[in-house]
């Protein structure tokens, strides 16, 4: 028997992937658990298992490859979803790995696309922020039931017992709180964010929570501030860059992820005092060098250039990167805009 928990990396994932292990060691018997996130790790975890014909395996992957995706949907394996908001990931994340707001905000888009496939299959149980405030002994039955179990209610009992002293009627969130430190109730993270951060993830939540609702992931703005300035690429990023100096990259970033597919970027960029004049080089890269332009940077004025790409891994990050061909003794060139648009699936 195998049951597989698929979610993002956050507090209601880890809670249900218990809740899972717990109603199958209580209500089945018992069990053997797997993590991975492609098929060579798959193989391999499975392998060094040892299982036998009669094994019971809970499978969980936050950060599952495109091909372990397929796998699962094409053998029809019946899986639990528990995602959380994109906001309450990026929060999660930091808080729980202590990692920066950028990063965490990188990982929370690479978990969305790459959950995309198990999102959008018909054979996924999901619970989403909603569950927090249900009752778990009501999410643990729906669960028993969705993998062909059906449980007598001391047996569920049992269950609810093993997660949270208080069962009675507390819902998930009760359990959550005390399971994990950093879980917050939805949308707790966002309002404890710092001004800029609570921008930048507001900017990201709509097109992200389209994934998250099995929609099309169309089009969405890159805050200019997740790039990174090739000068100090530890210090906030304006948008703003003196062309002054060697040929040389200007800025890359934001190393964000997308869904598969074929986008384009449009970039609006305001350029001033290049009266000497320079060849700006762009690309895009994710892995691999994925598309290039080249075009001339006027002396001054406003302007705007397309370059058009093909993401094939949404596990790879995505970034832009933009750098003048040859050197400069003036001018100054701010990124005013980037955004993305998805042209073909």
């Amino acid at each position: 028997m195998l049951l597989s928990v698929f979610g993002t990396p956050s507090a209601l994932m880890y809670g249900g992937l218990n809740l899972v292990r717990n109603l199958t060691e209580l209500g089945v018997g018992a069990h053997k658990l797997a993590n991975a996130n492609t098929t060579d790790e798959l193989r391999k975890t499975l392998a060094d298992l040892k299982l036998g014909d009669q094994a019971k395996v809970v499978f969980y992957s936050d950060l599952p490859s495109a091909e372990l995706c397929a796998l699962f949907i094409k053998s029809r394996a019946p899986i639990v979803l528990f995602i959380d908001n994109f906001d309450d990931v990026v929060g999660y994340v930091r808080d729980a790995r202590g990692m920066s707001f950028a990063d965490s905000a990188r990982l929370a888009s690479r978990s969305f696309c790459a959950l995309e496939p198990v999102i959008r299959s018909d054979l996924v149980l999901k619970f989403d922020a909603r569950t927090y405030q249900r009752p778990v002994r009501e999410v643990l039955r729906e669960i028993a039931e969705f993998f062909g179990t059906k449980l007598p209610e001391a047996n569920l009992d049992r269950v609810v017992a093993s997660l949270i002293e208080e069962a009675g009627k507390a819902s998930v969130s009760d359990y959550l709180f005390r399971a994990f430190p950093a879980a917050k109730l939805p949308g707790n993270s966002l309002h404890r964010m710092q001004p800029e951060d609570r921008r930048v993830v507001t900017q990201l939540l709509k097109p992200y929570s389209a994934v998250a609702a099995g929609q099309s992931f169309e089009r969405m703005e890159w805050p200019i501030s997740m790039f990174m300035d090739s000068a100090d690429p530890t210090r906030p990023f304006s948008g703003r860059v003196e062309l002054l100096g060697p040929a040389r990259f200007l800025a890359y970033g934001p190393y964000l992820h997308l869904t598969p597919g074929k986008w384009c970027a449009d970039v609006v960029f305001e350029i001033a005092e290049n009266h000497s004049g320079n060849l700006l080089y762009a690309d895009v890269y994710a892995g691999e060098i994925l598309s290039v332009i080249n075009t001339p940077l006027p002396p001054d004025g406003t302007y705007q250039f397309q370059i058009f790409f093909e993401i094939e891994d949404p596990l790879e990050p995505v970034q832009l990167r933009f750098q003048t061909l040859s050197g400069a003794i003036e001018g100054v060139m701010t990124f005013n805009r980037v955004e993305l648009r998805k042209i073909e699936n």
